[in-house]
């Protein structure tokens, strides 16, 4: 996974995995400090799901 200008690739794939263990895209943002946009986040998950 490539990182992108807000977040490294090992912080992407810590959110993904929370995310997959049922932990919102909302609560990622306020708890967690996520700062993409759900979209890019749900292309990001998309990928990692592929390549997993």
């Amino acid at each position: 996974m490539r990182s992108n200008k807000k977040h490294s690739a090992e912080e992407l794939e810590q959110f993904i995995q929370l995310n997959l263990e049922g932990v919102s895209y909302r609560e990622l943002k306020e708890s967690y400090g996520l700062l993409i946009s759900e979209s890019v986040f749900k292309g990001y998950r998309l990928k990692y799901r592929m390549h997993d």
